[in-house]
């Protein structure tokens, strides 16, 4: 199984379990970098949306004072290297699109790892162990 970030746009939208625990993982980090992310009830839960709400939110504190510290706050929590995000913003001049595009995808991969490593508790079956959440 690759876990790379250039596939989590196909797995979101392939899954939707994953998608909303996608939301949780980002609106919980969000919140840990002191920043409210809010995603519109309704809304379908899928890769497209999620990016364009974490991009809107981003795009909003690059316009505050104090924002771009955030931002990098933000970066931490959600566990993207320096050299990612250089390396992206290298390729793209629009940087709220690109952080938020590498956000919503290192956190959709975050959350994958865990479903399928993680979450096991020894009372749970072994066939179960390793398999992610499906439609």
């Amino acid at each position: 199984m690759t876990l790379e970030l250039n596939t989590m746009h196909t797995v979101l939208n392939a899954n939707e379990p994953l998608a909303r625990l996608t939301l949780v993982q980002l609106t919980k980090d969000f919140e840990q970098g002191g920043v409210l992310f809010v995603f519109p009830e309704g809304l379908l839960v899928n890769f497209q949306n999620l990016f364009e709400e974490v991009y809107q939110c981003l795009e909003l504190l690059t316009r505050n004072i104090g924002g771009n510290s955030l931002i990098m706050n933000l970066l931490y929590r959600v566990d993207i290297s320096e050299h990612l995000v250089k390396k992206a913003l290298k390729n793209s001049p629009e940087y709220a699109k690109t952080l938020a595009d590498l956000m919503v995808r290192r956190e959709a991969q975050k959350v994958i790892i865990k479903a399928f490593y993680g979450q096991s508790k020894p009372s749970d079956s072994t066939e179960n162990q390793g398999k992610l959440p499906l439609k």
